[in-house]
């Protein structure tokens, strides 16, 4: 849906917005598309429509390759962060069991229950749809990370927007427990579920900071110049300094028959290293990121992965060549003063 500016205006709690503790809030589609013209300095080309009556998710016959990319749980599994035995379309479908809400149109699910978390929902979905015209106009091409970039930038931007309103919430009296919602479940390994949140909670941060740095002119910004890697996300001062990825040459190990290429990136880097160290450490260690080319192939009957990664320092390469062996990692010189990185798994 086409948009246009809106006025910025200050926001904080009103008698429209404090009705919202009651247990009908969510159908008070007025006072959340008002909401999200404000938080989004956007205005909607016709006014929108909420569907309260959308089936179980469950039942949508969604793809599960959406949720659960064949190469991105293959290169999960031979790094070790996720199990041989996993199961990736059960892991897809206990996720999309778990949706609430969707776009576009704006359908919401399980309305019944939450009422004052189905607000917050439609907030996030209403802002998906406020956002089409200029996520269409993005210019992306495809992303070679098993994290979604552009996805980052539209997600993060809706929990911005959301999480704004959930607050306002909270400040006029609505307990935080209204808004909990447990995510995990046995069929969803922890790796895999970290990357499905990368959007929403890595995004959420990324577009929050933009804001606060340089209010919502910057965070139209990341729209027409999305981050290039998701080092950029998750230190946004490499994006605000327009800083790009080194480029590596895909390795070839000469061992096997090649199945897949892309890029590891400084998320799944920060994933690998909270194995061995604390999440504050591992995103030291992981911002530290420059560059990188993987080469997954089949070694005679093990999957193995062959990454060169080029850190910004000799002492970050350093670092990340001490602490390869507990990652279970081969460590040894690439080309061009890169990392070489190699793990194989049984099949």
């Amino acid at each position: 849906m086409l948009s246009t500016e809106a006025p910025s205006s200050e926001l904080g709690p009103s008698t429209s917005i404090a009705t919202l503790a009651e247990p009908e809030a969510e159908t008070n589609v007025d006072v959340l598309t008002d909401f999200v013209e404000r938080r989004t300095g956007l205005l909607f080309s016709a006014p929108p429509v909420i569907d309260y009556s959308a089936p179980d998710p469950s039942e949508l016959n969604l793809d599960a390759d959406f949720f659960a990319d064949e190469e991105m749980w293959r290169l999960l599994t031979v790094f070790g962060l996720i199990t041989p035995q996993a199961d990736r379309i059960a892991a897809a479908q206990a996720r999309i069991e778990q949706i609430r809400g969707a776009c576009c149109p704006v359908q919401l699910y399980d309305t019944d229950d939450h009422p004052l978390l189905t607000s917050v929902v439609a907030v996030h979905e209403l802002t998906h749809l406020v956002d089409e015209g200029r996520m269409e106009q993005m210019p992306f091409g495809p992303e070679d990370e098993v994290v979604g970039l552009a996805r980052a930038v539209s997600e993060g931007n809706a929990q911005r927007v959301a999480l704004d309103y959930q607050q306002l919430l909270e400040d006029i009296g609505a307990a935080p427990d209204r808004f909990v919602v447990g995510w995990s479940h046995p069929d969803i390994p922890d790796a895999f579920l970290q990357i499905l949140e990368f959007p929403y909670e890595e995004g959420y941060l990324f577009s929050a900071q933009l804001e606060e740095i340089g209010g919502l002119d910057q965070v139209a910004e990341s729209f027409r110049r999305p981050p290039l890697s998701s080092k950029q996300i998750l230190d946004v001062d490499s994006y605000l300094s327009a800083e790009r990825p080194t480029p590596v040459r895909p390795p070839d190990s000469g061992q096997g028959e090649p199945i897949q290429r892309g890029v590891v990136g400084a998320f799944l880097l920060k994933l690998l290293l909270e194995q061995t160290m604390s999440a504050s450490a591992a995103v030291d260690l992981a911002t530290q990121w420059s560059g990188d080319s993987y080469t997954v192939f089949d070694g005679e009957g093990d999957t193995c992965v062959v990454v060169d990664m080029v850190m910004e320092s000799v002492e970050a390469t350093e670092q990340l060549r001490r602490v390869a062996p507990d990652l279970d990692l081969d460590a040894a010189t690439g080309e061009n003063g890169s990392l070489r990185l190699s793990r194989c798994t049984s099949d």
